[in-house]
């Protein structure tokens, strides 16, 4: 019996396993593999960006602030659901400088999308900072009934005590508004609860 190779993508294996490699060096916590992140994060690859930003959140080295708040800034600005965008976010927040907020606002404006505004919001939120009450009225009238779920039961985990009153609203908002799903009533009936 002749032995052959058995068809794998090399490609597919290749890019899975330098994913692997480029978070495992984000879990280090090594500043010595920071500058080597952060090359990474200038890769054509759609990919490859936003698993160098992943590591960068978690290996929290404030030495990164600086250069993931200028990649963010240079990201193309748009109104559309944008992962390496979203990444750049969520590993400010991850990184826990405060240094990071003038980015992190940034991405809160209305011209960005529901989904970058919302990581934008739980970057603030686990640096400490509040989101104020328009911003959330925004975020819970503008968004889906999925999203609008979402946010309450984020609002509801970072321990939002000022927005009980809006959260039990969100409560009647089924009676008053028939089109409204049971994710948006559960949501807000998990949110209050926590709250309570």
């Amino acid at each position: 019996m002749k032995y052959t190779e058995p068809k794998v993508d090399d490609h597919k294996v290749n890019d899975k396993l330098r994913a692997a490699c480029i978070l495992a060096l984000g879990n280090l916590r090594a500043k010595t593999v920071t500058a080597r992140l952060v090359e990474l994060m200038g890769e054509d690859d759609e990919r490859i960006p936003v698993f160098a930003l992943a590591a960068l959140g978690r290996a929290r080295d404030k030495s990164a602030v600086a250069p993931v708040s200028a990649y963010l800034k240079a990201l193309p600005a748009n109104d559309k659901f944008d992962l390496k965008r979203i990444a750049a976010i969520l590993c400010l927040g991850a990184i826990g400088d405060k240094a990071a907020l003038p980015a992190i606002r940034e991405e809160m404006k209305p011209e960005r999308s529901w989904e970058t505004r919302v990581k934008a919001a739980v970057a603030l939120l686990s640096l400490g900072e509040k989101i104020d009450k328009a911003f959330f009225k925004e975020m819970v009238s503008s968004g889906d009934d999925l999203q609008v779920a979402t946010f309450a039961r984020i609002c509801a985990n970072e321990a939002m005590a000022e927005f009980k009153p809006e959260l039990r609203e969100l409560l009647t908002w089924r009676d008053k508004h028939q089109h409204l799903s049971e994710e948006v009533a559960a949501g807000a009936m998990f949110a209050v609860s926590v709250l309570v």
